[in-house]
């Protein structure tokens, strides 16, 4: 009887183990609200930027605000695709990059080859070089993929595409 019983609670955790956290993500009100792609240059050497060229990535938070962002590194990224879902270019947030921030949407700048746009006086972003818009991939971006992770449970939407402007907009 007495291994019946262990076996039996043992089932039953595993059981909530796998069930809670979906029941959690399901039941949560929190939300993303997307927005728009936008092709952008802007010259924010002023502000020790450099020239950004590329794409900026809207959306808005529902029910949350920028501060209730998961601290870890890369708890909100936008990646762009093409019609088929490979990947095009893609930002993620440095760790603790939105801690006590009230923000409630945010836009993210998605560069280009063409750009000089500083990620680290920036502060907030990370943009791996091999993951920035090109010449040969710019006219395929389709959509945005947007994830963002609060309070461990993680937020999906895509931001329909294409961008508005054309890739003439950002090219030097």
């Amino acid at each position: 009887m007495g291994r019946r019983t262990l076996l039996f609670l043992i089932s039953a955790v595993l059981l909530v183990t796998a069930i809670a956290p979906a029941a959690i993500a399901s039941g949560s009100n929190l939300d993303l609200e997307p927005r728009r792609l936008t092709f952008l240059t802007r010259d924010l050497t002023g502000e020790n930027l450099g020239v950004f060229r590329g794409v900026y990535a809207e959306f808005r938070f529902e029910s949350f605000n920028a501060g209730q962002i998961d601290e870890d590194a890369g708890a909100v990224v936008v990646r762009l695709l093409d019609a088929r879902g490979r990947l095009v270019a893609a930002v993620s947030s440095r760790a603790g990059a939105f801690a006590d921030k009230t923000y409630t949407s945010l836009s993210v700048p998605i560069d280009s080859v063409w750009g000089t746009f500083d990620y680290d006086t920036d502060g907030y972003w990370i943009q791996r070089r091999n993951q920035q818009i090109n010449g040969g991939n710019c006219e395929n971006i389709d959509h945005a993929a947007v994830t963002v992770q609060v309070d461990g449970v993680v937020l999906e939407t895509v931001i329909s595409g294409p961008p508005m402007n054309s890739c003439d907009t950002i090219r030097p």
